[in-house]
């Protein structure tokens, strides 16, 4: 009589498959590990994307407001090299006579949003805390004087400042707000920061500036 064959001809020991199980567990994590970071990812440049494309809408129609305006109009007039958040200002509308014309006076100002408190919480419940807004005020002191929103969630500092008196963000400036004018010369700089929560409930901060140049 044959004897029976000893080795193993087919199948799986119970070894193998709790390897083979705990390989394929670490892949299925790894995949998904992956795709979460790519759509957090994804998530965050898009928010980035957004605010940037409206940070650079907002800075060129204050430009746009700003430019023609007089400097001997302004009040107060920026002092050289030190950060204003709010602006008083007359355009030139022409001239009469050899005498130039001056339109009624315009305001753009940096102001808290509505609800908020500065105590570092979130008091109007939309994800940031203490931010603020742009605010154009047409023909100051006039019958027909209007205030119009240019842009919400305004940083209440401008991006990496600390309120401690120090210039942070190397920039020349200290403790300046999330919207600020900056005269040198008869050139005015104007910086804006601007924030929001991604979809995943992280803060995006995005910073744009432009200069414009205005009549002496």
């Amino acid at each position: 009589m044959k004897s029976l064959p000893t080795g193993r001809t087919s199948g799986f020991t119970l070894i193998e498959v709790s390897i083979a199980g705990t390989i394929a567990g670490g892949l299925l994590f790894a995949v998904a590990y992956t795709s979460l970071r790519a759509s957090k990812a994804y998530h965050e440049g898009q928010t980035r994307g957004n605010l940037v494309a409206k940070a650079h809408q907002v800075v060129d129609r204050l430009a746009g407001l700003i430019e023609g305006s007089v400097l001997g109009t302004y009040a107060p007039v920026p002092p050289q090299l030190t950060p204003v958040s709010t602006l008083t200002f007359q355009q030139a509308d022409g001239f009469a006579g050899g005498a130039l014309l001056l339109s009624n006076q315009h305001t753009i100002a940096f102001q808290i949003e509505q609800g908020e408190l500065l105590d570092g919480l979130d008091n109007n419940g939309n994800g940031l805390i203490d931010e603020g807004q742009v605010l154009w005020t047409q023909n100051v002191g006039q019958p027909d004087q209007i205030t119009v929103v240019l842009s919400h969630g305004v940083s209440q500092l401008l991006q990496g400042e600390v309120a401690n008196l120090g210039d942070d963000n190397g920039n020349g400036l200290a403790d300046e707000l999330g919207l600020v004018f900056e005269l040198r010369g008869n050139v005015l700089f104007i910086r804006l920061s601007l924030e929001a929560m991604d979809d995943d409930g992280r803060l995006v901060v995005k910073t744009v500036e432009t200069a414009v140049r205005i009549r002496n």
